[in-house]
């Protein structure tokens, strides 16, 4: 069922109003929910369209949070100077497709480094609360996406979210009438066409996270493909949350955390080429707004923090078992922790899916046996 109701400000007169939202009712298709391995909450996904009328996925997880996800236009690489990068054709909008370009290690290091100044430059968008940056390189190249994270209801209120229900639509409209916006002052930074995650898309991009190998086939699939990847299809078949990694569908993948974003090491350094012997390696900056009453002394409480996560995965346990960062320096290997007892939650939260960190993991089980 489509629940409709007008976008904030479509009753609005003058020539100062925003033509692409004149009258527009607010869409929302509810898609169902999926609970991945670690996470507290369960993602809902519902079928949206913005202000202009174009069609993108809206997550909720954590309660009074919603969550769309950008890439750029075309299936290029989202990143400021990222090889590939730049103003590609509508044929394939909004699909995570790999660029066709080799990785460099400059692309990889300027796209991460240079997002730090743009999500700086969206600090000031109302209700926007967090945003993660995720950069995933494999044997096809680099791709990058953006999830970015309102407040949807008031904190302290419980979110009114039904799967489809009232909660949804207004939660639609919010979100919808402020990515034209995010889009624009993202293309303004990147100089390159940015759009939403169609909810195929979305679903395409969970699903080559925990299996790899469906990630060409996913790519190769045109964005209206009717037998395109479904949300109920996204979480791995099979799991095991492991001590010091994650086995799931037939791989492993090892998580690194540091608080903050690395002081001297290039994040050319963290991610070159991949990670040596992983099939896939994710780069995954956290930005959230800090709590009120917490913000940095020199941040303002607009500043959003970052934390950084290095997820590296492999064909077999053994390897995953066995990763190391020798290849880094010094000081990052120290900084860079093992994510020990919580590898699936802190997988899940290197994926552009507005995880919050914490309240929207599950809490690790004490272990019993720590070999």
């Amino acid at each position: 069922m489509t629940n409709r109701v007008k976008s904030p400000g479509a009753e609005r007169t003058g020539p100062a109003r925003d033509a692409p939202r004149r009258a527009r009712a607010v869409e929302a298709t509810p898609m169902g929910a999926v609970r991945l391995p670690g996470l507290a909450f369960a993602h809902r996904l519902v079928a949206a369209r913005d202000a202009y009328g174009r069609p993108y996925a809206l997550l909720a997880a954590t309660p009074g949070t919603h969550t769309a996800v950008l890439t750029a236009e075309g299936g290029d690489t989202l990143g400021p100077g990222a090889t590939g990068s730049g103003r590609a054709g509508p044929e394939r909008a909004g699909s995570p497709s790999a660029s066709k370009s080799a990785v460099s290690a400059r692309a990889v290091s300027e796209w991460a480094e240079n997002w730090t100044e743009v999500i700086a430059s969206l600090g000031d968008h109302p209700h926007l609360v967090a945003a993660t940056v995720a950069v995933r390189v494999d044997p096809t190249g680099l791709r990058g996406h953006v999830g970015l994270t309102w407040r949807t209801a008031p904190e302290g209120r419980r979110s009114r979210w039904r799967l489809g229900g009232t909660g949804a639509v207004e939660a639609a409209a919010i979100v919808g009438a402020a990515l034209p916006r995010v889009c624009s002052t993202l293309e303004s930074a990147l100089d390159t066409a940015v759009v939403p995650l169609t909810t195929q898309a979305l679903s395409g991009l969970v699903r080559s996270a925990y299996d790899p190998s469906v990630a060409r086939m996913v790519d190769a699939m045109p964005a209206s493909a009717a037998e395109g990847p479904k949300w109920g299809q996204a979480a791995p078949r099979s799991s095991l949350d492991a001590w010091d990694h994650l086995a799931h569908d037939g791989c492993a993948s090892v998580t690194w955390v540091m608080s903050g974003a690395p002081d001297h090491e290039p994040f050319a350094g963290l991610v070159g080429d991949g990670l040596p012997g992983a099939t896939t390696t994710r780069l995954a900056l956290l930005h959230r707004r800090p709590v009120a009453g917490h913000a940095p002394p020199h941040g303002g409480s607009r500043a959003m923090r970052p934390t950084t996560l290095l997820t590296a995965t492999y064909a077999t346990v053994r390897q995953a078992r066995d990763a190391a960062l020798d290849h880094l320096s010094l000081g990052t290997q120290v900084r860079l922790r093992r994510a020990y007892g919580c590898q699936a939650a802190a997988f899940a939260a290197a994926l552009p899916l507005g995880v919050q960190v914490p309240t929207g993991l599950r809490p690790p089980q004490t272990p019993r046996h720590v070999p």
